[in-house]
């Protein structure tokens, strides 16, 4: 909740997300049968199912808002809605959580790193690109 009100205040988006996403890919992967139980119980029970959907909605809304706030500062793209931008992360983060249950930890940071590259080319305006992304963009227009 922290990262987003930080993202919201003009910290960068990449470094912010890739934080929560670590941060869940360990939790999860390192709790994966408790994780793993709870995602089954969330499929049982369609009150608890009910308080996962509001919670994880809210955490989009409030990460919509962040996004909109970073584009008003000039540190997130401006032609991206972010209420489309929000959602997409937010699905990134739950297939995060998912591959952490059944998966584990293993290759996480991996996952963190790719989910980057997401951010990157998604969120981050051009002219802020990161030097990794300029140079993945020089490596593609090569072939």
């Amino acid at each position: 909740e922290a990262l987003i009100e930080s993202i919201a205040a003009g910290a960068d988006i990449t470094e912010s997300l890739v934080s929560i996403a670590r941060d869940v890919v360990c939790r999860c992967g390192e709790n994966q049968p408790l994780t793993a139980d709870v995602l089954a119980e969330a499929m049982r029970d369609p009150a608890l199912a009910k308080r996962f959907a509001e919670r994880i909605l809210e955490m989009q809304e409030r990460l919509a808002r962040a996004i909109a706030a970073g584009q008003r500062h000039g540190s997130v793209e401006r032609s991206i809605d972010p209420e489309t931008a929000a959602r997409l992360v937010t699905l990134m983060i739950d297939g995060l959580v998912l591959r952490a249950a059944v998966v584990g930890v293993e290759g996480g940071e991996q996952l963190a790193e790719d989910f980057r590259t997401f951010v990157e080319r998604v969120l981050k305006p051009a002219q802020a690109s990161s030097p990794r992304k300029a140079e993945r963009a020089s490596v593609s227009s090569e072939s």
